[in-house]
């Protein structure tokens, strides 16, 4: 990842967290004093034990060592006022000197531990290499993005300088969030990659045992790495069947985007070509089924609303969701055979055939779109809501993992989808 990216990310991570803190601060028995409280290890200061003892407690499941991404030293009040209110400083201000009036409510605790678990898992997906790494003020941030000629507005330096000074010192490090391969992983809350080693000294029977067990921690699902499970997996309630396998389809297809860019002899120009049998300067139905050898007809799903695709249509069908920079390559009049390689060629045509197959139906009703969305609660369904709904049913996807499926379905390209798009899923 390059660290304009990484910047940028973390700018539109701060900005969903800045929604949830306006969100939290106006629910009417919410108080900063009393949520420290909540949270605190009865020596006031919450600790990374105390507040994932908090998380269980309200049904969400939290390891100590998510929280400790968030809390890297013991909080005090003072810490704990730069994190959970919002970033306007005259608010800050005449919040924390208020009294509080009365206990918090059984639905503000919630809307707290929402709150607070859905900006732990936002920090610990946004994960970078060790060559990527950075500190300065400010001031540097802005002038690195200028000597390398990209461009950042005031309002996205002001998110990344309150996500990643953490301390309040007015320093900017992206150090607690290099990757580190001996990151040690609690098995209960281990994706099964993670678990493989610990898995290994273990006999049959006590791995049986251990599987049947969650150590008494929550009654919520383990989180779990579906992109490495097969389809039997998916043995689980309606409506997370369809919902995984429309995930899964978008991770694939933007997987072999990706494989596609970066083959040498890949050219868009020629593809198109290699499709437009008829040089007439679009793709029709025909064109797509013959190019397949494929019985005709079979690719009238990718057809429904246009019945011939412009090269403009065919580069949005082919475009990666992540912003990857294209060399330019010479268009060739050759067939495609000798232009494309034998797996260059078969790579185009498995992309082909998955873009073709009709997704699954999702059927989402008013009610289920509530659920989803339960995080910003504005009668839109944004990222943010859907990787929330996904971690509270043991799914975890990343960020970027689920804008792919908002992205397919938002037809207005707002960044999130209304009823109307909802039920286009």
């Amino acid at each position: 990842m390059h660290l304009c990216d990484f910047f940028i990310e973390c700018a539109q991570i701060e900005q969903k967290i800045e929604q949830n803190r306006q969100f939290l601060i106006q629910l009417p028995t919410f108080h900063p004093y009393k949520a420290f409280l909540e949270l605190q290890d009865g020596n006031n200061k919450i600790t990374t034990t105390s507040l994932s003892s908090y998380l269980k407690s309200q049904g969400l499941l939290c390891t100590e060592q998510e929280c400790s991404i968030f809390i890297q030293k013991p909080f005090k009040y003072v810490d704990f006022l730069r994190t959970i209110l919002p970033s306007d400083q005259t608010l800050r201000k005449v919040i924390s000197i208020q009294e509080p009036k009365q206990q918090l409510s059984p639905e503000t605790q919630l809307a707290l531990a929402r709150h607070l678990n859905q900006q732990i898992d936002l920090m610990n997906s946004l994960k970078t290499f060790k060559n990527v790494f950075f500190e300065g003020t400010i001031q540097d941030v802005q002038k690195y993005f200028k000597d390398n000629l990209a461009f950042i507005s005031e309002k996205e330096l002001e998110q990344i300088s309150r996500f990643l000074d953490q301390q309040g010192d007015g320093i900017i490090t992206t150090a607690p969030f290099i990757k580190k391969k001996t990151d040690d992983y609690d098995f209960t809350f281990s994706t099964p990659k993670q678990a493989k080693p610990n898995l290994q000294s273990m006999t049959t029977q006590k791995k049986k045992e251990h599987k049947l067990t969650y150590n008494g921690r929550s009654n919520k699902k383990p989180i779990q790495d579906l992109n490495n499970r097969d389809d039997n997996y998916l043995s689980i309630e309606s409506p997370l069947i369809p919902l995984v396998a429309l995930m899964r389809r978008e991770i694939k297809l933007n997987s072999l985007k990706k494989r596609l860019l970066s083959q040498k002899s890949f050219n868009f120009l020629d593809a198109f070509k290699a499709l437009d049998r008829n040089s007439n300067g679009y793709i029709t139905m025909q064109d797509y089924d013959k190019f397949l050898e494929q019985q005709p007809g079979t690719s009238k799903y990718l057809f429904q609303y246009k019945t011939e695709l412009q090269f403009s249509d065919f580069l949005n069908l082919m475009m990666p969701n992540e912003n990857i920079q294209i060399s330019n390559k010479l268009f060739v009049d050759k067939p495609i055979e000798e232009i494309f390689s034998n797996s260059t060629l078969q790579l185009f045509k498995e992309y082909l055939e998955l873009l073709q197959s009709p997704p699954p139906k999702l059927n989402g009703s008013k009610d289920l779109f509530k659920l989803i969305d339960s995080v910003t609660r504005d009668n839109y369904i944004s990222s943010t809501d859907l990787q929330q709904y996904l971690y509270m049913n043991g799914l975890r996807y990343n960020a970027s993992e689920v804008s792919l499926l908002i992205n397919r379905y938002d037809h207005n390209r707002d960044g999130k989808l209304c009823f109307f798009e909802f039920q286009d899923l």
